[in-house]
């Protein structure tokens, strides 16, 4: 990809980035996940926000360790949280904006018997739909449900308690290799 792209850059995080290094990719293709909005290209913006995988960690400098990443684009914002839990955090980040036209949320489940196999989860089907109420979701994409076997939420599961719970926000399952556009109206 970065052979077909010479100008292209990889955003990530501190740990990412010293793995990128180890594996050959130039520090000059490299750059640091900002925390304050910057340009992609004309009209696209994006900022990297803290996530929790399990825990919120400050990195060098006080960086996050993990992120997720939103973008912004003329026809609207996307969140895509990465490996994350919930956290008060990564809530505040969006507490004085309007919300996200789509939310891409980790759901492939924590719990005792994960963790004591070494397994490290994601959000809860319930806590995902949740998170996705309270940072304004209209769109939701559950992610990472279907990504490994052993750590892995059957997609009926989280369909079933998106309808039970009556939620606000549109949910879209989409299966791996399955093309999706994602846009909104700017009437909206």
């Amino acid at each position: 990809m970065l052979a077909a792209s010479p100008t292209a850059r990889i955003i990530a995080p501190a740990p990412c980035r010293s793995l990128l290094l180890a594996s050959g990719i130039s520090r000059n293709r490299l750059v640091q996940a900002p925390a304050s909005w910057f340009t992609l290209a004309p009209g696209v913006f994006a900022r990297a926000v803290p996530a929790a995988h399990p825990t919120l960690d400050p990195g060098i400098d006080g960086e996050p360790s993990c992120v997720g990443y939103l973008l912004r684009h003329p026809n609207g914002t996307i969140y895509h949280a990465g490996d994350t839990i919930p956290h008060p955090k990564i809530l505040a980040e969006f507490s004085s904006g309007p919300g996200v036209d789509w939310a891409l949320l980790p759901v492939n489940e924590r719990n005792y018997f994960r963790d004591a196999d070494g397994i490290i989860g994601n959000m809860t089907v319930r806590e995902a739909l949740e998170f996705a109420d309270r940072i304004a979701a209209r769109r939701v994409v559950p992610i990472h449900w279907d990504l490994f076997a052993h750590n892995s939420v059957d997609p009926e599961e989280i369909q079933l308690i998106h309808r039970l719970e009556a939620r606000r926000f549109e949910m879209h399952l989409i299966r791996a290799g399955q093309p999706t556009l994602l846009v909104s109206s700017k009437a909206e």
